[in-house]
């Protein structure tokens, strides 16, 4: 069966769509109130990253740090400024604290700030109220007391021999009569008491600031409400204007976004303004009552609001205890909301949390848009799948047939590569076989030119010995040879056959030494006692040479995930490299220093540098520099070898001149291995 018959039968699962449309009827609701939870939530952890580590966002300016608030702190919501008259006109909507104190005496107060003032409503239920007689040494009469500053104790009075305008007078020294007259006001009388307004400048205040009204009966004081205490005056909790804006930027419509600090208190907040139509006028009244009944909704608390400047609200509580949180509550209406809450962090620590609150009505009324088009659309969709299925197995189909017929084209009869395989920029299956064909074409081809190369090679090193051979059996042809010559060539063939026996063995030997490599084990190795121990028989083994190891410091504990007998293995060719190299009586050294993510084993000699344009080629096979000495080959797999030992160990080597270039360097990296309590190989 071809991809095209294939797809058409499991096509026909489609027809499951009618069936699925009732269960998507169920399923609606829940799936998009918790998609709408999870977006929510989403936005809540994104706004609040935003805010790590900036705690100096939640200080209102011009202040860098938030101080913390007292039990009795005032909290101030921005607004539009107020005009100080005495009556209540300009505080609609603002929400009042109550202080009462249970005998007919209460004060109803709001903060609002706007600029540089902060503005105090007080509105005063007192059955007797009484003015304060200006001709009376001492305070009397219906006052308020205020203390504030940077140290919370300047303390002023505002008190009025009649209705009207008035200002402030110092009630002790550290306020001078000039600062107290910056605190203006108007006091109106009222049904049941009376009110005041008061303007109190910011660079004034400090960011503290505590009242007490006091109710005066006849001579004496009997009662006073407020929050001043013995203490000095409490902070002002204040919205950061700066944190608003930065909140009205992830502000959306039907969206509402409040920064709590660390105590509860609302810092910065925005809404995004009325959410967009919910659509309900477009949904058949009879599909709409039916999918209302199916998802009739849960009982739902009322959302919470900030009376007091803290919202009592439970996932911001759990935000601010460090995990995040979801809630919903009963909106406007017959509406419902979702609010997600997410803590801010600073070195760890919560120092506050961003709360999100998003209208749902939308979301319900697309749920009813769909129920009453999904039947409609199944018979439609499953036409359209099926039709889309047949031409994407079209186009599978012409995609592999262009991935066999590129390869016939790249891949000749007898097997050679030829030309370069088109590689797909496709980002799917198909793009990654045909990536992975190319890698495996050129590194057949690669192969073949390392067969080309070592045809080369071999042919190099055996036309020496061959023609040794050739030319001694040529002069063995003749008659007239004495005795003594005719030994003579005989015992070049011979040796030139031996070169030939030691070449074989020395490419045999290279296969067995490869794959044992592969076939090591691998463990921790301690390097330094290692090294220690090799660098002194290498020292007795090399008279010629005097071979040193030098280890840098924080190398007591490099350790290695390999293979001791692979690392001695490797020395041996290095150092065998490095004495061949350097001149008689000079120095090898092999060196033992920490690298980039792991340790660096070197062995460094004097003598001739390496040539540039074979820098690059010292570690493939075949390749040497060494002048041969004596009638054993050197067919240039020492170093060789040392590249498959480090690439079995998971690191790499490297060559280079020595600075100076009287002499070069050869390294190994290997990766470093986690130490553990026992005792690495030696």
């Amino acid at each position: 069966m071809n991809l095209r018959r294939q797809l058409l039968a499991v096509s026909l699962l489609l027809l499951a769509l009618p069936w699925a449309g009732c269960q998507f009827v169920r399923e609606m609701e829940g799936a998009l109130r918790s998609g709408q939870a999870r977006a929510v939530a989403a936005s809540a952890r994104a706004i609040a990253a935003s805010l790590h580590d900036q705690p100096q966002r939640f200080a209102p300016a011009p202040l860098t740090e938030r101080a913390p608030a007292g039990a009795n702190s005032l909290y101030a919501a921005p607004g539009a400024p107020v005009i100080i008259d005495g009556y209540a006109d300009d505080w609609a909507g603002t929400t009042r604290q109550a202080l009462d104190s249970g005998d007919g005496f209460a004060v109803r107060y709001a903060l609002r700030e706007h600029g540089a003032r902060l503005y105090l409503l007080l509105e005063v239920r007192d059955p007797t109220p009484r003015y304060s007689d200006p001709l009376r040494a001492g305070e009397n009469g219906d006052r308020v007391r205020l203390r504030f500053g940077a140290d919370g104790w300047r303390e002023a009075l505002v008190a009025t021999a009649a209705p009207g305008r008035v200002r402030g007078r110092p009630r002790n020294s550290s306020l001078s009569l000039l600062d107290a007259r910056r605190i203006r006001g108007s006091w109106q009388d009222g049904a049941g008491g009376y009110s005041l307004e008061l303007d109190l400048p910011l660079t004034l205040l400090d960011g503290r600031l505590a009242f007490e009204v006091v109710d005066a009966a006849g001579d004496r004081d009997r009662a006073a409400l407020g929050n001043l205490d013995g203490g000095p005056a409490p902070v002002v909790v204040r919205r950061a204007a700066a944190l608003d804006a930065h909140l009205a930027r992830f502000a959306d419509p039907g969206t509402r976004l409040q920064a709590l600090d660390s105590q509860g208190y609302v810092a910065g907040a925005a809404a995004g303004g009325p959410a967009r139509g919910s659509g309900e006028e477009d949904t058949f009244w009879a599909l709409r009552a039916l999918y209302r009944s199916i998802l009739r909704d849960r009982p739902l608390p009322p959302a919470p609001r900030a009376g007091d400047g803290r919202l009592p609200a439970a996932e911001a509580e759990r935000a601010l205890a460090g995990e995040p949180a979801t809630a919903w509550y009963r909106g406007e209406g017959r509406g419902t909301r979702v609010a997600a809450a997410a803590p801010v962090l600073a070195g760890g620590s919560v120092i506050g949390a961003v709360r999100v609150s998003q209208d749902s009505e939308q979301y319900l009324a697309l749920a009813d848009e769909a129920t009453g088009r999904v039947l409609a659309l199944s018979l439609a969709v499953m036409l359209l799948a099926v039709i889309v299925l047949l031409g994407y197995a079209s186009l599978l189909g012409w995609r592999i047939g262009r991935l066999g017929r590129a390869t016939a084209a790249v891949v000749s009869e007898d097997g050679a590569v030829a030309g370069s395989f088109p590689r797909s920029d496709a980002r799917d299956e198909i793009g990654d076989l045909s990536r992975r064909f190319a890698d495996l074409l050129e590194a057949i081809a690669g192969y073949n030119d390392y067969l080309r190369h070592l045809a080369r090679q071999l042919g190099h090193e055996l036309r020496t010995p061959i023609a040794v051979i050739q030319s001694s059996l040529d002069n063995l042809e003749d008659g007239n040879l004495s005795p003594a010559d005719r030994a003579t060539y005989l015992q070049r063939a011979r040796d030139g056959l031996g070169r030939l026996g030691r070449i074989l063995a020395a490419m045999s030997e290279a296969s067995r030494l490869e794959d044992s490599i592969r076939a090591a084990e691998l463990g921790p190795v301690a390097l330094r006692p290692l090294l220690a121990e090799v660098v002194a028989a290498y020292d007795d083994s090399y008279a010629a040479h005097r071979v040193r190891f030098s280890a840098a410091a924080g190398t007591e504990r490099a350790t290695v995930q390999g293979s001791a007998e692979l690392l001695v293995q490797a020395l041996d060719k290095l150092v065998d490299n490095a004495a061949s190299f350097a001149p008689a009586g000079s120095e090898v050294t092999v060196l033992l220093r920490p690298a980039a993510d792991g340790w660096e084993v070197a062995v460094e000699n004097p003598g001739p540098g390496l040539p540039d344009t074979l820098r690059g080629q010292l570690f493939e096979p075949m390749v040497s520099l060494r002048v041969e000495r004596g009638d054993s080959p050197h067919l240039g797999l020492g170093l060789h070898v040392v590249q498959l030992i480090a690439r079995r160990l998971g690191g790499r080597a490297t060559a280079e001149n020595r600075p100076g270039g009287d002499g070069a360097v050869f390294s190994l990296w290997l990766p470093r291995a986690a130490v553990s309590s026992g005792t690495p190989t030696a």
